[in-house]
This record gives C-alpha cells, sequence and structure tokens, in this order.
C-alpha cells in the first residue's frame, strides 16, 4: 500500500499535476477496485498531514480540485476549507468549485492554533473574491478569534481597502467590536498607518452614519479625507504602545 500511496502522490499532488491523469487513476481503481480502496486513497494524507485536495488548492489545480469532489469520497475538511481561503479565483469555474467546497463544509470553524475562520484569512490576504463567497455562503462576519479579533479587523490591520468596504457593505457587519486589548478595528488601522481606511471606518462608526439599525455604507465613495477626520494615529496608540498586532495569516 506504500507503493500505491507513493505513486497517488506522484500522480496528483505536484504543481504540474494533470488532471486527465488524476481522472484516469482515479476512475482505474473505482473500476478494479473497491470504494473503500477510493476513499482511502482520495484521502491518504502524507507525512506532513496533506491530502491530495490540499496540494491541488495549494497550487490553484482547480481542475483537479473539481475531479477529487466529483468522486464523492473526497473529505473536505476544515484543513482544506482554511486553504482554499487563500486561493486565487481567476476564472468563474474555479468560482463554481470554490463554492462546492465550502458548501460541503462548516465555513465558521476555527482553527486550533489561534481560532481564526476562513473569512479571517480571507480578509487578511485581501482575497476580495474569496471574501464575497465566503460572505454568500453563510459565513458569520463578526466571529472573533483568540485574540478578539473580527475579519473586519484583519483587513485594516494589512490595509485591504476593498475587503473593508466589502465587509462594511454587509448588514451584520460591527466596526464598534473590540479585540482583548480594547482596540476596534479603526484604531488598529490607525496603528498600523492606514489612514485611508480609518477614515472609511471613522465615518461608518459614527452615529449618524448608522441607519436603521446597521451600518449604512453605501455612500462610503464619497466621503473624502477633508469631510471626515478620525483621531489621529499617535493619539489613538498612545495608551496602547506596547500591542503587537501580529494576527496569524496562514
Amino acid at each position: 500500500m506504500a507503493v500505491v500511496g507513493k505513486n497517488w502522490f506522484r500522480t496528483s499532488s505536484s504543481v504540474d499535476s494533470d488532471y486527465h491523469a488524476v481522472e484516469s487513476y482515479l476512475d482505474f481503481v473505482e473500476k478494479y477496485y473497491t470504494i473503500k480502496l477510493l476513499e482511502w486513497l482520495v484521502n491518504l494524507t502524507d507525512s506532513n498531514g496533506n491530502t491530495a485536495l490540499h496540494y491541488a488548492i495549494s497550487y490553484n489545480n482547480f481542475d483537479i480540485v473539481s475531479i477529487l469532489l466529483d468522486s464523492k469520497v473526497c473529505d473536505n475538511g476544515y484543513t482544506a476549507t482554511m486553504l482554499v481561503s487563500l486561493a486565487k479565483i481567476e476564472n468563474e469555474l474555479h468560482r463554481d468549485i470554490v463554492e462546492r467546497l465550502f458548501t460541503m463544509a462548516d465555513i465558521n470553524l476555527k482553527a486550533k492554533q489561534n481560532g481564526q475562520t476562513a473569512l479571517m484569512l480571507a480578509a487578511s490576504h485581501g482575497r476580495i473574491e474569496i471574501t464575497k463567497i465566503l460572505l454568500e455562503c453563510g459565513a458569520e462576519i463578526n466571529l472573533q478569534d483568540n485574540d478578539g479579533s473580527t475579519a473586519l479587523m484583519c483587513a485594516a490591520e494589512h490595509g485591504h481597502t476593498e475587503v473593508i468596504s466589502l465587509l462594511l457593505s454587509h448588514s451584520d457587519c460591527d466596526p464598534l467590536i473590540e479585540d482583548n486589548e480594547g482596540s476596534t478595528a479603526l484604531k488598529i488601522a490607525l496603528i498600523n498607518g492606514h489612514n485611508d481606511i480609518g477614515v472609511l471606518l471613522y465615518a461608518v462608526s459614527s452615529p449618524h452614519h448608522k441607519r436603521n439599525g446597521s451600518f449604512n455604507y453605501q455612500n462610503s465613495s464619497s466621503i473624502s479625507h477633508h469631510s471626515v477626520s478620525p483621531p489621529s494615529s499617535s493619539s489613538s496608540s498612545s495608551s496602547s504602545s506596547n500591542h503587537s498586532y501580529r494576527r496569524q495569516s496562514s
């Protein structure tokens, strides 16, 4: 079985793996062996705990991802869901495959190490399309990791303005949530020098920019630096100079 496993990973799990070869391999196993062997093979892990699905996602081999899902025995576990949150969507086919992955798993599960969700990872890396899909598939926008950080805070820390705009347009997004150190997304943006994001967050956090109990971001494109002035980053960070925002992003 060790030889079978090595051949499988050689065929399915390299950056230049051919999806025709993977499909033929699985068809052969299904036709001449048992479904149990097929299930074992598809979900086989290497010494690093990675399956063929993990490698296909990490290499953006979405054709192979689709084949593995089509096998009907692929265990799209928590790790794969987190990993695909870092992928780059290049076309509609890729988008459809990612949606399939997300609908097959609990997208709100948290990483054991740091409590992050797939949405937090996508926000941290500026993956706007993945963020959209996650929200469409029911990702909970205000979940907090072990540090108390939300997806909005992750995007604010790393300066991803597009992701900030998308998250703020969601009716459930709450920019006033504080992390374990008492910092909001606004404060985190200013501490990290993202003043443009600070302006947006300050605007939607102000009482007169709330509407019907939700945060209105419909007119955010008209917000300018001269019309809204957030607190300075120096004053915002004076009480938290020892804070270190090192959110896990992988």
